[in-house]
């Protein structure tokens, strides 16, 4: 888990950090486009502004929630996602998140890794992964549906671990929602994975 928590820490701070310079970058843009109309000069303004709205329009693409530390790790996430050419749903319904954020991003990253991992092996045109979470009264509702290839294995009702799959990463999950007495149901054939997460 230690090992887990630690990778996803550093790529959301990797993220974190090429956020924070791309808004320092903008800001001497804005400054430049300023200088440009005051002095008149229409075309280096145009141009400039052009640049400045294709990466204003890549930052648009990103996710947003409303919640500073649930946004990065799912952009950091839908980064790995659409590197796999994985078709990405998401929808986010949230008024507040109900248990820590570490215990979140071990949810999260695990779920995701393992729907990453499944997807990938399906054929182009049936790489999915849909992720929804919202807020039921003061609880929270995670439920993640992906597309898969194989059967997860079971031994004693406890996920067998793979080099690849659903693995010790369930395990973790269902530890994590037994501390905060929530509830987990999971769903599965050879062509999907589902998991819904009551916390």
């Amino acid at each position: 888990i230690y090992d887990n928590l630690k990778k996803q820490y550093l790529g959301l701070q990797k993220m974190y950090d090429l956020n924070n310079q791309q808004i320092h970058n903008m800001k001497h843009e804005l400054v430049y486009i300023c200088n440009c109309l005051e002095e008149n000069k229409i075309a280096c303004a145009y141009e400039s502004t052009k640049k400045y709205l294709k990466k204003f329009n890549l930052i648009e693409r990103k996710v947003w929630t409303g919640f500073t530390f649930l946004d990065f790790i799912l952009n950091y996430k839908k980064a790995e996602i659409d590197k796999e050419d994985i078709e990405f749903s998401l929808d986010v319904e949230l008024q507040q998140i109900t248990i820590p954020e570490d215990d979140l991003m071990i949810i999260l990253g695990n779920l995701l890794d393992n729907a990453i991992e499944a997807a990938e092996k399906c054929k182009n045109g049936n790489r999915y992964i849909k992720l929804k979470i919202c807020n039921i009264n003061s609880m929270l509702l995670l439920h993640l549906y992906n597309s898969s290839v194989e059967m997860p294995q079971l031994k004693n009702g406890v996920f067998i671990s793979k080099k690849k799959g659903h693995g010790f990463g369930i395990e973790s999950v269902k530890r994590i929602v037994d501390e905060h007495e929530g509830e987990i149901h999971f769903q599965y054939t050879e062509n999907y994975f589902q998991a819904e997460i009551l916390i």
